[in-house]
């Protein structure tokens, strides 16, 4: 045993024990002794050829004195009786709670007969066993949610136990001796009900420090789940508060994007209509030109509206087809052609303010049958033979035919759409 009361009824913890002071047992009142050897921890015994009328086992080990030493002394390896028959529990709390300790299962008959002592008594009972072992070896499992223990082949002492209020079932399943905040203990629901399913429903997990509070509350008597009902309903409220606080974070989040997609919206329509609306000038700018041109045909000479400057043709000259363009021989301004363009009539191109035209709208305009355009860069003449409105709808881009080179592949127009022109024609 780990308590003894001295000569004066002092009673002293084995840790505290001096060296010829004697000791007595707290059931018997029988003299004792101190045992240490190299295999046992120390303890009282007592002397060879003497019996105790306590003739119950108790777990010794280790473990167990760890889970003494959570009391005082004086609660302890209490002796009880009833009928004439005394028997010490391992720790008696508040006078109301019987715990006793056990390293792994404890016999079907040890269970229930020292269950209906204490409880004869008008106790209550809590067994904390040490099932770390049985942890390790694979024997307990536990499901996803820790709620459901699988116990390969249980002990007969689980058979019968049900959580009636007068006694509790709690395992230790991992050892916290690194880590007290951990829960290494379960407090079991009624484990006749799960037993032949071969599932145990765990009520409770608690750290060592939470386990205190529960044996405690329960020598109080008060109800042990109370506080964590209390402790899981603020979580429970602190958990929806931060959900609600999260949805209306998404909530205006979504809001702000939505808003950001509206005004992307307006300013994408106002685009679009300052965009119809230059398309729609573009193109009165353009019947005003047809009207001219028409007009400046029927009085045999071309024109096509008025110059920017006034000055000489600009280095970007386009050639239309003679069978299109027909044109007088008179005009002055008419630059001398390549020998290869000898079959081309000369189409005078000059910036106009209030006119812009690519080679597209060249094309569109005139719908010649091909027309040569000279690069400003580098002077290098391209012929144009297929339509460009076909080929910049299909390819993105304008191709046409380098003349004076032996390379008759097609090549890329680069500054086809960038140089704004519009023919002009003299009589």
């Amino acid at each position: 045993m780990r308590a003894a009361y001295t000569k004066d009824k002092i009673k002293v913890d084995i840790d505290h024990y001096i060296d010829g002071m004697e000791y007595f047992c707290p059931t018997c009142g029988k003299r004792l002794f101190v045992k240490h050897g190299e295999k046992k921890l120390p303890h009282f015994s007592h002397y060879p050829k003497e019996t105790c009328i306590d003739y119950w086992k108790y777990d010794e080990s280790l473990w167990a004195n760890s889970m003494k030493k959570m009391f005082d002394v004086a609660d302890i390896e209490k002796p009880i009786t009833h009928n004439n028959e005394t028997h010490r529990v391992d720790t008696l709390v508040k006078g109301k709670l019987a715990m006793m300790f056990n390293t792994g299962p404890v016999s079907a008959g040890d269970f229930w007969d020292k269950n209906y002592f204490i409880l004869s008594n008008g106790l209550k009972v809590m067994w904390v066993l040490n099932f770390i072992e049985l942890m390790g070896k694979g024997r307990i499992k536990q499901s996803y949610n820790k709620n459901v223990l699988f116990y390969k082949r249980p002990a007969k002492m689980f058979e019968d136990y049900t959580d009636n209020n007068k006694m509790w079932l709690v395992l230790e399943l991992h050892d916290d001796s690194y880590d007290k905040d951990s829960s290494c203990f379960v407090v079991l629901h009624n484990v006749k009900e799960t037993y032949t399913n071969g599932a145990i429903y765990v009520k409770r997990w608690l750290t060592r420090m939470q386990l205190i509070d529960y044996f405690n509350d329960i020598a109080d008597g008060k109800d042990p789940e109370e506080r964590y009902r209390i402790i899981e309903e603020q979580e429970r409220a602190k958990r929806e508060a931060e959900l609600k606080t999260q949805q209306e974070r998404i909530k205006a989040e979504a809001e702000r994007r939505r808003q950001q997609e509206e005004e992307a919206e307006k300013q994408r329509k106002l685009e679009e209509q300052r965009r119809e609306k230059e398309r729609l000038e573009s193109l009165q700018r353009l019947q005003g030109d047809t009207n001219n041109r028409i007009e400046a045909k029927r009085k045999g000479y071309g024109y096509a509206g008025e110059y920017e400057r006034e000055g000489d043709l600009e280095d970007d000259t386009a050639y239309f087809s003679k069978d299109v363009i027909k044109s007088s021989n008179n005009n002055k301004n008419v630059l001398e052609m390549p020998e290869t363009a000898s079959s081309y009539q000369l189409a005078e191109m000059e910036r106009l303010k209030d006119a812009v035209h690519t080679i597209v709208d060249l094309w569109n305009y005139y719908n010649p049958n091909e027309f040569l355009t000279v690069k400003s860069k580098d002077g290098r003449i391209f012929k144009i033979t297929s339509d460009p409105v076909a080929q910049l709808q299909k390819y993105k881009r304008i191709y046409g035919y380098p003349l004076k080179t032996k390379d008759k592949k097609s090549c890329v127009i680069e500054d086809a759409l960038e140089k704004i022109w519009i023919a002009n024609f003299h009589s």
